[in-house]
């Protein structure tokens, strides 16, 4: 955040010289001692702190969002309102402005207003991918899942680098017997996203949502299921398969000897081990060439690059602890070398690789 006030003080120095380089230097060193102060939750020391950043730079859209954004941490949403509804006519305005204002709404009770400025927001910044999520979550408080699955799906396409929808969409369709959705949404999310709560929520969520899915049980048989999907004609080859079946098709060979076993569970260790097995037999298979997959490309490069099992346990890690401490404590050197390869291999998206559920109609 400091960054980002750096970055627009200096670009209006350079252009747009209304004051003199020591105000500005000024004012950037109290408004990083605001942000200091808002880290530290001490958000009443923060506003003070940006009315005096706002003396020296009284139009600067940053320190008024900032301002406004104390304010709504300390529960005066209607405070924050007055201070960003006149931010949305600045000329270099930014979508987290209607963001926070249509949280501010929201929090009044005010959802209709919230729901507005959402919508208005995106037509502003149509590839606002925290727009998208904000629009999803508007249409998941009215109880309809099904649109506001819509929206973050909207918002995966447009922003596809942008975590949360791909958080909600895992919570989602983690719910529904599509659960490949979700399988592959929390994979996406957990290469993407900084936060470590959610993160650890979403590798619990996905481990388990691979043991519902490998231990699905239908009448008094329990199947290897990620997906309702199925195909009646006996007349449609491998090429003709939509993505779905043949997912299922070869999660059902990797996880066969699974399903069967009395506890219903599988570790970590097996998992990867099934997950080795499956990406093995997936890039062998034509389904590789006619379903280019995010995901699975993901596995591939860590399988290249020797870190499979690395990556796996740092995946699912929150799903039991225990087994990751275990397993780590025995491969602490290799997994200190994978976590350095990962901080310079980070997942990303170009637009021939956005994921999403409806990448493969048509194909």
């Amino acid at each position: 955040m400091k960054d980002t006030i750096l970055y627009l003080l200096l670009f209006s120095l350079l252009t747009l010289p209304l004051f003199s380089e020591k105000n500005l230097k000024e004012s950037i060193r109290i408004a990083n001692e605001a942000l200091d102060q808002m880290d530290s939750s001490h958000f009443y020391k923060a506003i003070e702190l940006f009315n005096r950043a706002l003396e020296l730079e009284p139009n600067s859209l940053q320190y008024q969002y900032e301002k406004a954004l104390a304010y709504f941490k300390l529960e005066k949403y209607d405070t924050a309102i007055t201070l960003l509804s006149p931010l949305r006519s600045y000329k270099d305005t930014k979508d987290h402005v209607w963001q926070l204002l249509g949280n501010s709404y929201d929090l009044t009770g005010k959802r209709d207003s919230a729901f507005i400025i959402y919508q208005e927001g995106l037509q502003k910044f149509p590839n606002s991918g925290r727009l998208y999520l904000e629009m999803g979550i508007s249409y998941l408080s009215r109880k309809k899942g099904k649109e506001a699955s819509g929206f973050w799906e909207k918002g995966v396409i447009a922003a596809p680098e942008y975590p949360l929808n791909y958080y909600y969409l895992t919570k989602h369709f983690a719910k529904t017997a599509e659960t490949i959705w979700a399988i592959f949404y929390g994979e996406i999310f957990l290469n993407l996203n900084a936060d470590p709560r959610k993160k650890d929520e979403i590798s619990k969520l996905l481990y388990q949502t691979y043991i519902n899915s490998i231990f699905t049980k239908e009448d008094t048989i329990y199947k290897v299921r990620f997906t309702q999907v199925s195909i009646t004609s006996n007349t449609i080859d491998s090429s003709g398969v939509p993505f779905q079946i043949a997912f299922q098709k070869l999660m059902e060979q990797v996880f066969a000897a699974q399903k069967d076993k009395a506890d219903k569970t599988i570790s970590i260790g097996e998992l990867t081990e099934c997950r080795l097995n499956f990406i093995i037999l997936w890039n062998k298979s034509i389904y590789s060439k006619r379903f280019p997959n995010l995901v699975l490309k993901r596995l591939t490069e860590v399988l290249k690059n020797k870190y499979f099992d690395e990556y796996n346990f740092y995946i699912f890690k929150e799903a039991s602890p225990g087994q990751f401490d275990l397993w780590s404590e025995k491969n602490m050197k290799k997994y200190g070398k994978f976590l350095l390869w990962l901080d310079k291999n980070p997942l990303r998206i170009n637009q021939s690789d956005v994921f999403h559920r409806f990448v493969y109609d048509n194909r």
